[in-house]
């Protein structure tokens, strides 16, 4: 291996490490924030706001679901800091319904062309989402919430921001 390719490796690993490094001050920020909150609506945008920021996410919404009302609550959004308390039909959002029923992240690379987005393809198509992430928060294994959050642009999510995402979901939930 010529001491190029060594030395350009090398620098991929330091700059995943600072990277993971980044994304593990985030999370222990926002869990001390969790223990200092006064404010539930400031911390929610708060979180949906730096989630969008870290991971260039056009928008980051944190859900309510009530399954068996086929409905959501949007409590906060990264857009939006007055955005809260927004009831919603979830037969407009296949992918939370998917992570309802399944109890796992679904990430969809290209919504438009996506079959589970299939009933809903023209309002994706029109409002220009290309990528889309569901994260479930989940309370004693039941999802009581989802994590949703939508890009604009077309490209997939990496294992690294994926990984994030879920533990950032997982410390909402709990």
């Amino acid at each position: 291996m010529s001491r190029r390719k060594r030395a350009r490796e090398r620098q991929s690993l330091i700059r995943e490490a600072r990277l993971r490094q980044s994304d593990l001050q985030m999370l222990l920020d926002i869990a001390s924030k969790y223990a200092e909150a006064t404010d539930v609506d400031v911390l929610f945008h708060d979180v949906t706001r730096r989630l969008a920021e870290k991971v260039q996410i056009d928008r980051v919404a944190l859900l309510v679901v009530d399954p068996d009302r086929n409905e959501g609550t949007i409590v906060a959004a990264s857009d939006d800091p007055s955005l809260k308390d927004l009831r919603i039909d979830l037969m407009r959002y296949p992918e939370v319904r998917e992570v309802i029923r399944t109890g796992r992240p679904v990430v969809i690379e290209d919504a438009p062309t996506h079959p589970l987005l299939e009933d809903v393809r023209e309002a994706v198509t029109a409002r220009g989402i290309r990528t889309i992430a569901a994260l479930p928060l989940a309370v004693r294994g039941r999802v009581q919430g989802v994590l949703l959050l939508r890009r604009l642009k077309l490209g997939a999510f990496d294992a690294r921001e994926v990984e994030l995402l879920t533990m950032v979901a997982y410390t909402t939930a709990t």
